[in-house]
């Protein structure tokens, strides 16, 4: 099964790569260019993962406050 999975990634990655090399003749430049390539492709889920982070990182307070009033709660409620 991974060796398929591997043939079906590997093989395309090798055309592109084939494909920038005869443009330039120079496997520095293909692979430099393969990369600018990947990197773009990935480049909207990188994004999108950021901003997931930053909204993340601004319900923080909100969430640690919350966490604080039910520790609260719970702690009276076991007193009783």
């Amino acid at each position: 099964m991974f060796s398929t999975l591997g043939y079906y990634i590997c093989i395309p990655f090798a055309w592109i790569l084939r494909l920038f090399y005869n443009l330039t003749n120079s496997y520095g430049l293909a692979l430099i260019f393969f990369t600018l390539i990947v990197k773009l492709v990935l480049l909207p889920f990188q994004l999108k993962s950021k901003k997931s982070m930053i909204r993340m990182n601004q319900f923080q307070p909100k969430m640690r406050e919350i966490q604080g009033r039910s520790r609260k709660s719970t702690r009276t409620i076991n007193r009783r």
